[in-house]
């Protein structure tokens, strides 16, 4: 074989290899953006904890246990629903979310039993809500550990794969 047709196969390797590196990360970071938009709630948080918040009076209208099953009775959960209603410039507002962490449920039910007592109906509470958009509301601002991690994995990841996409295409 001569040295101008082991350069030509070796341009092509080169290509394919790119080509198929450039596929992969545009599935990665279309991945990435899939995890992040899942977690778009907990992320929003992160930055509400930035942001300049206010406090209105609520009250809890709603309260319940409920579980799903999925798989068999062995992938059991049981998740809790937390309702509130408060006033902003004199607009009703209606919200679920409690908490910015993810994890609405458990298997034995602890957990959404211990928020529904800690919020039952009718029960008086201060909801903080961004200055800027009232509609977004939480009772117990704060962003888990957990969920600041999971971002931080989230954007490096996503960085990594734009920089290896760029480099990909580069190469084609």
């Amino acid at each position: 074989m001569s040295l101008r047709n082991q350069h030509a196969n070796s341009k092509r390797e080169l290509n394919v290899y790119a080509i198929r590196n450039f596929i992969l990360s545009v599935g990665g970071i279309l991945a990435c953006l899939v995890c992040i938009s899942v977690g778009y709630n907990d992320f929003k948080g992160w930055l509400f904890m930035k942001a300049e918040y206010r406090k209105a009076q609520g009250v809890v209208v709603a309260s319940y246990v409920y579980g799903h099953t999925a798989g068999g009775a062995l992938m059991e959960s049981y998740f809790y629903r937390i309702r509130y209603k408060y006033i902003v410039a004199g607009k009703k507002y209606t919200s679920d979310v409690v908490t910015f962490d993810s994890t609405k449920a458990d298997k034995t039910g602890a957990l959404a039993n211990t928020m529904i007592e800690k919020y039952p109906v009718d029960k008086k509470i201060t909801v903080y809500y961004l200055a800027r958009d009232p509609q977004f509301a939480v009772l117990e601002p704060g962003v888990p550990l957990l969920t600041k991690v999971y971002a931080c994995v989230a954007f490096f990841f996503l960085l990594t794969l734009i920089g290896c996409a760029i480099w990909s295409y580069r190469l084609i």
